[in-house]
């Protein structure tokens, strides 16, 4: 992989699909969200045909401002995990890294 990494948007899609390339335009993962969904749900890719699940970013519950994040790989191990900061995140995203379902200081 050569940096820096390139991000490019398709528009006009049912959801967000992202393409990250390299510097010699390598294709470096494919980020995929489907619209509609009550409980958002990121799938990360190792390229544009989705032959390989990396990642899985999935929200823990239903449309919420503090909802918590889990990061988990293609064989469902658990990475860890962030929490939105409530009605602030509303203006402005911050969120929380947890760490054992507290907040990691």
């Amino acid at each position: 992989m050569q940096y820096p990494l390139q991000l490019s948007y398709k528009l006009q899609t049912f959801g967000q699909r992202i393409v990250a390339t390299d510097a010699s335009d390598n294709v470096v993962m494919f980020i995929k969200q489907k619209m509609f969904k009550l409980k958002e749900k990121v799938e990360i890719y190792n390229d544009t045909k989705q032959s390989q699940l990396i990642f899985r970013i999935e929200a823990d519950r239903m449309i919420d401002f503090s909802a918590n994040y889990s990061f988990t790989d293609a064989s469902g191990n658990e990475w860890g995990s962030v929490r939105r900061k409530g009605m602030r995140s509303f203006w402005a995203a911050h969120y929380e890294v947890m760490q054992d379902g507290q907040v990691d200081m």
